[in-house]
C-alpha cells in the first residue's frame, strides 16, 4: 500500500450506478479510503460522480478524472491509486483487468467477467499473473459473503433436505426502456449508454443478472454444470439483440438438475429466489424483493442489482489488502462466467450445449474492445 496516512486509494472505471455503489460502500466501510480517481467513456456520469462525492465529504481533483476510451490508462497510471473498481459494461472487463494487473493493482472485478468465452480465457490468464504479482482480485458474488445465503448453504450441507437432487433459481427485473438515437449520437455511443439491450457489450441478460445466483448454484452442486438446454427470447417492443426472458435446465455431475428462469417483463412480482430440494425435503433462500430503481440512460457502468452488490466484496478486498492475505476470485469468476455462457448459447441455438463446447468456444462478440469509438 502506497503509505498516504494508511488510506487506501481507490479508482472508479465506469462511474454510473455500479461505480456509485462501489464508492459508497468503500467510504461507509471501516478502512479509510479516499476515491482517487474517476474514469468513464462520457463526462456526464463523472460529473454526478463528482457531486456525490463532495457531499460525503470528498473530491477528486481535475486531475485525477479521465474521459473517453482509454480513460483506465489514466487512472491505472495514478501511483495514488492501490485498488481499481471495473465497473464499465461487461465487454471491456478482460482488456480493463489485464491493465489492472499488469498496473500492479489490485481489483474488484464487476460481474460477468467477460461476455464470451475467448474474454474468460484471458480474465483467467490474468488472474493467474495476480497470483504470481501477489494482488487481490475480489469478484462481484456477494454469496460468497453474505450471512443468510451462508446460512443456507451450511444447512444443506448438513443434510437439512437430505440427499441433494436438484435446484432452481429465479431473476425477475423491470422491463428496459427503449430510446430512440438521437441524429447526431453515433451508433456505438447509443449502444454503450444502452448496454443492457445489447448482446455483444452486456453479454445478454443471462450473464449480465444471474452471476451470483450461478455461484451459488455452483458452490452447492459441487462444480460447473456438464451441459444445459433452454430456450430465450424478446418480448415485442424490446430495443437492441439481447434477451430479455429465458428459461434453463442445466445438468451436473450425478445427474443433478438446476433450473433458472429470469426476465425482465412488465406486471410481474419482481426480485429473486432460490430453492434446493433433496430426498428429504426442500429449504428455500427468502431472497424475493422489490428491484432496484433502473439507472438513468446514460449511465455507462450502470448495475441493478442494489444494495447487496458491493459491500461485502468490496470491503473484504480492502481488509485483505492491510492485512497483507491473498484473495484471488478470478478461477470462480470464470467458471461463473462460463456458466452463463453455456446458458445462453444453449438458449439461442435451440440445442443441447456441453461445457466443453461452451467454455472452448472461438467466438469473439467484440473481437477488440479498445475499438469502439464514437
Amino acid at each position: 500500500m502506497a503509505g498516504r496516512e494508511n488510506q487506501i486509494g481507490v479508482g472508479l472505471i465506469g462511474c454510473g450506478a455500479g461505480g456509485w455503489a462501489a464508492a459508497r460502500d468503500a467510504l461507509s466501510g471501516p478502512m479509510a479510503v479516499r476515491i482517487a480517481a474517476l474514469a468513464d467513456l462520457f463526462r456526464s456520469p463523472i460529473e454526478r460522480m463528482r457531486r456525490q462525492l463532495r457531499r460525503w465529504g470528498q473530491d477528486v481533483a481535475d486531475g485525477g478524472c479521465f474521459l473517453g476510451g482509454d480513460a483506465y490508462l489514466g487512472v491505472l497510471g495514478m501511483r495514488e491509486v492501490d485498488c481499481v473498481v471495473l465497473a464499465t459494461p461487461p465487454v471491456f472487463r478482460p482488456l480493463h483487468f489485464r491493465a489492472a494487473v499488469s498496473a500492479g493493482k489490485d481489483v474488484f472485478l464487476g460481474m460477468p467477467a467477460a461476455v464470451d468465452a475467448g474474454g474468460a480465457r484471458e480474465i483467467l490468464a490474468a488472474g493467474i499473473m495476480a497470483e504470481r504479482r501477489g494482488l487481490a482480485v475480489a469478484a462481484d458474488l456477494p454469496g460468497r459473503h453474505d450471512p443468510a445465503v451462508r446460512s443456507f448453504v451450511r444447512q444443506l450441507r448438513e443434510g437439512s433436505a437430505g440427499r441433494l437432487m436438484g435446484m432452481r433459481i429465479g431473476l425477475r427485473l423491470p422491463p428496459l426502456s427503449s430510446s430512440i438515437r438521437p441524429p447526431q449520437m453515433s451508433q456505438n455511443e447509443f449502444q454503450i449508454r444502452h448496454w443492457r439491450s445489447y448482446l455483444c457489450l452486456s453479454g445478454d441478460l443471462i450473464l449480465d443478472s444471474q452471476s451470483w445466483q450461478f455461484d451459488l448454484a455452483n458452490e452447492i452442486l459441487g462444480g460447473h454444470p456438464v451441459r444445459a438446454l433452454g430456450q430465450g427470447g424478446q418480448s415485442a417492443g424490446s430495443m437492441g439483440d439481447a434477451f430479455d426472458h429465458a428459461a434453463l435446465e442445466f445438468v451436473y455431475p450425478g445427474d443433478v438438475r438446476l433450473h433458472s428462469f429470469c426476465g425482465r417483463l412488465s406486471s410481474v412480482e419482481y426480485g429473486e429466489s432460490a430453492i434446493a430440494w433433496g430426498d428429504r425435503g426442500s429449504l428455500a433462500l427468502p431472497l424475493v424483493q422489490a428491484a432496484a430503481p433502473m439507472p438513468r440512460a446514460g449511465d455507462s457502468g450502470a448495475m441493478d442489482r442494489g444494495d447487496r452488490s458491493t459491500g461485502v466484496c468490496l470491503g473484504g478486498l480492502l481488509a485483505a489488502r492491510i492485512a497483507g492475505e491473498p484473495w484471488n476470485d478470478a478461477r470462480r469468476a470464470v467458471e461463473v462466467t462460463l456458466t452463463g455462457i453455456l446458458g445462453r448459447g444453449a438458449a439461442s441455438s435451440g440445442r443441447e450445449l456441453t461445457w466443453e463446447e461452451a467454455a472452448g468456444s472461438p467466438i469473439r462478440l467484440v473481437p477488440d474492445p479498445s475499438s469502439l469509438v464514437f
